[in-house]
């Protein structure tokens, strides 16, 4: 059988990332897992919709797919 998770997580990053739209100290990301047979494939996106106006909320497209 076949298992599929979405969730939110917050990775640190090593000291403070600047950029010319504010300092962050950590990164927002978005981790999928499929898992079948004891197999396990996992993948990861940053959540670019907080700097984007318009831009999708990606937790919400990859629910819906």
């Amino acid at each position: 059988m076949r298992s599929f998770t979405v969730r939110p997580e917050s990775w640190p990053v090593d000291g403070e990332f600047i950029i010319s739209k504010g300092a962050c100290t950590s990164a927002e990301i978005i981790v999928v897992e499929i898992e079948e047979d004891g197999l396990v494939g996992r993948g990861e996106c940053e959540r670019t919709d907080k700097y984007e106006d318009g831009y999708p909320n990606v937790l919400a497209a990859i629910e819906a797919m």
